[in-house]
């Protein structure tokens, strides 16, 4: 097989299948073995409790997100709602895009296929 044939949306998409069916053999093969009873192995016991737990670990001590986070919010302008109906029924970031109304409403620059004056060459 040609290296060109291995790329692309179709190969992409017969390595899914093939994957979904060795997957769907393999769980076959897994419900029709006869020695597997599923017994318990090993025996288990509930971990021991840790006193004062809480003053042995400050919670995200280590996490950079935090700081991240907070730098974000210094540049991204919040969303004001001013009523019920105008709340969005998920969360979301705000839209990053720029809101100048101008550009909003400019129609898109027509781009020539060819340098004016030149005809296309045949």
């Amino acid at each position: 097989m040609s290296p060109a044939k291995l790329v692309g949306p179709m190969a992409f998409m017969d390595a899914a299948q093939r994957e979904k069916l060795l997957e769907r053999q393999a769980m076959e093969a897994a419900k029709t073995r006869v020695n597997d009873r599923m017994e318990e192995v090993a025996s288990w016991k509930p971990p021991s409790r840790i006193d004062n737990a809480a003053s042995l670990v400050s919670t995200g001590s280590q996490s950079t997100e935090k700081i991240l986070q907070a730098e974000r919010e210094l540049k991204v302008l919040a969303q004001l709602f001013f009523s019920r109906e105008s709340l969005p029924s998920t969360p979301a970031e705000p839209d990053p895009a720029s809101h100048d109304p101008e550009k909003e409403e400019k129609e898109p620059t027509p781009i020539p296929l060819y340098a004016p004056g030149s005809e296309p060459s045949p």
